[in-house]
């Protein structure tokens, strides 16, 4: 007698079964729709997740896994994923990430016990243009202009 796996309720025929092209079928199908990420809205999340299972919702922007009994963020600190914004989230949690989209930087929400900063998740960069960058202690710039390298 069949029975079903337990994380995709695949069809495992016995020994003793004859083996169904449509059972095949279904299982491919089933592994086909598991793959990767699952597309859905906080609305229409998966009825029946599996633990791991990794989904991504376009209303919100947040990718999340099923932890066996939850949604958690799949990234990033307590809120999960990554925020786009040109100014840094108002409440951080570490281990947030922010992505600058004045700078087209990513930064980190760095918690070293005794003090809180978004931190640079680049590291040390050089950037080459004739204008000072908006950044952190360190940052260098090499002057397109008068050709001298310049430290923030």
């Amino acid at each position: 007698m069949a029975t079903s796996t337990t994380k995709l309720g695949l069809t495992k025929p016995d020994y003793t079964d004859v083996v169904d092209v449509a059972d095949l079928n279904t299982n491919a199908d089933l592994i086909d729709s598991a793959a990767g990420f699952t597309i859905c809205t906080s609305s229409t999340r998966p009825g029946s997740p599996w633990s791991g299972q990794v989904i991504y919702e376009t209303d919100t922007g947040l990718s999340l896994v099923w932890d066996g009994s939850a949604w958690q963020p799949a990234g990033g600190g307590a809120g999960g994923g990554v925020t786009i914004s040109s100014t840094a989230p108002a409440s951080p949690s570490a281990g947030d990430l922010w992505w600058d989209s004045d700078d087209g930087e990513m930064y980190l929400y760095y918690d070293d016990g005794s003090s809180q900063q978004w931190v640079s998740a680049a590291g040390p960069s050089v950037a080459v243009q004739s204008t000072a960058p908006i950044g952190c202690e360190g940052h260098l710039r090499a002057a397109d202009t008068d050709c001298y390298m310049y430290v923030y």
